[in-house]
């Protein structure tokens, strides 16, 4: 600014490549690392902020591509797996309220919280996406302080469609959604993602 000049401007154009090259270099490495754990969402944010340092780079044209074709390959079709799982939803009522459950086995085993339908499941009645309505025959586990309950209703001879349970925990920043029955609203679907685990957690 003081004495402008050719030889201090390549300087500064230098000491600035210079710092784009670690930046990029920072920023690859990061996606790199989330893209081997194949957590593509992050990996893609990643790679996208080294293609706005150093456009164009082929290694980081090359990794969008793959980041997005690996993305592609797990996207979900949410409206297709709700409508899958309401069938496996009950809607839960008693004095108390009302609440829902799920499905576990064809048998017709549920489970709900505790605080549904524990204390006074002889009183409490299930409606299945059959439309009809059972009564609970036993319970088979409960715990108040974990706010569970798993029962066996009375099925009157039919078969239910239970939930598929998945075999490993949800990964950080995973789209998910819940099913239930918030007011007497019966199966009523909300959409987010999972910001962290708190708490007692079960793997398998």
């Amino acid at each position: 600014a003081v004495l402008p000049s050719v030889e201090i401007k390549n300087k500064i154009d230098l000491c600035q490549q210079k710092l784009d090259d670690q930046e990029w270099n920072d920023l690859m490495q990061k996606a790199n690392i989330a893209f081997a754990k194949d957590d593509y969402e992050t990996a893609l944010k990643l790679y996208q902020q080294a293609d706005v340092v150093k456009p164009n780079q082929p290694r980081t044209i090359e990794q969008i591509i793959a980041c997005k074709k690996e993305l592609k390959k797990n996207d979900i079709d949410f409206p297709s797996l709700i409508a899958k799982c309401k069938k496996s939803m009950v809607f839960i009522e008693n004095y108390n309220g009302t609440g829902s459950g799920f499905i576990v086995s064809s048998s017709g085993v549920m489970v709900s919280n505790y605080h549904v339908c524990g204390k006074d499941w002889r009183r409490t009645h299930v409606k299945a996406s059959n439309g009809r309505i059972y009564s609970i025959e036993s319970v088979i586990a409960s715990s108040e302080e974990d706010d569970y309950i798993i029962f066996q209703v009375k099925t009157l001879g039919d078969t239910f469609i239970p939930v598929t349970l998945a075999s490993k925990l949800p990964l950080e920043g995973e789209r998910v959604f819940a099913i239930g029955s918030p007011n007497g609203l019966e199966n009523t679907s909300s959409q987010g993602s999972i910001t962290g685990f708190r708490g007692k957690m079960y793997d398998g």
